[in-house]
């Protein structure tokens, strides 16, 4: 008997159908990774966060009071208004008039040692005069104000007796007020004195309040300068007395708003 040659076993149907299944499913899944971003990572997934909100801390206790400081300084300086005032039938009579006793007024005080630096024309005015009626103009009158400033007070009075004797009938002194020139040094010792003052009152209230006072958080200065009255004089005194010029003295004074805190 003949032998029989050898052949492969058949594949069977199932097999077949099996390999073409996982063949799809791989190309599937080949494509997909294909298609996404390169680098893309999958997103995790989120976790809830649940956070408290702690209380803000109080901010430390505070208290506000004012210090006050006052010094007393001596003026050096005096400031005059002399105003020249004349009369014409014509306005530029009255004007010439004027010009000429202005000129006479800046003369004499030049000559008495006054700066030119210190005489400064305040305002010049011209306007008719009228009758008794009022309605008819009878003539002009000039009024020039000149603005001097006097730093040596022992020599003031001479000064202003030489202007009255130069213009004569003519002047009037509109106003004179005395001054420090330079407040400098004691505006800083009244500063310290109305932060001391400052200090002072804080302590004081916070001990009554059975609290500590502690650093400065804010300090406002608010300065105020208390000055002697301005010296009034309608008129000047009869030109063989000299006119008499009393310094006396100057407050000066600060008030400062200062802020503290307090612990406990």
């Amino acid at each position: 008997m003949a032998d029989t040659p050898d052949h492969p076993a058949p594949i069977s149907r199932s097999l077949v159908t099996r390999l073409i299944y996982l063949i799809g499913v791989a190309a599937l899944v080949i494509a997909i990774v294909l298609t996404r971003s390169p680098g893309a990572a999958a997103s995790p997934a989120a976790v809830p966060l649940q956070t408290t909100s702690a209380s803000a801390p109080a901010s430390p206790p505070e208290i506000t009071v004012t210090g006050v400081g006052a010094v007393y300084g001596t003026p050096d300086t005096l400031d005059v208004q002399m105003d020249v005032s004349t009369q014409a039938a014509h306005a530029s009579a009255a004007l010439s008039q004027n010009e000429s006793q202005t000129n006479a007024l800046i003369q004499t005080l030049t000559g008495s040692g006054v700066s030119t630096s210190d005489i400064q024309t305040a305002s010049l005015s011209i306007y008719p005069t009228y009758g008794s009626d009022g309605s008819a103009i009878t003539g002009y009158q000039v009024d020039e104000t000149v603005a001097v400033t006097l730093h040596d007070l022992s020599t003031a009075g001479s000064v202003l007796d030489a202007a009255a004797r130069a213009v004569g009938d003519d002047i009037r002194i509109g106003s004179m007020s005395l001054s420090i020139s330079d407040t400098s040094s004691l505006m800083a010792q009244a500063r310290a004195q109305a932060m001391t003052d400052a200090k002072t009152r804080a302590g004081q209230l916070a001990t009554g309040a059975g609290a500590t006072l502690g650093a400065v958080i804010s300090v406002t200065d608010d300065t105020q300068t208390s000055t002697t009255s301005p010296v009034s004089y309608a008129g000047l005194p009869a030109a063989s007395t000299s006119v008499p010029v009393q310094a006396g003295s100057e407050q000066l004074s600060v008030s400062v708003t200062v802020v503290y805190q307090l612990a406990g």
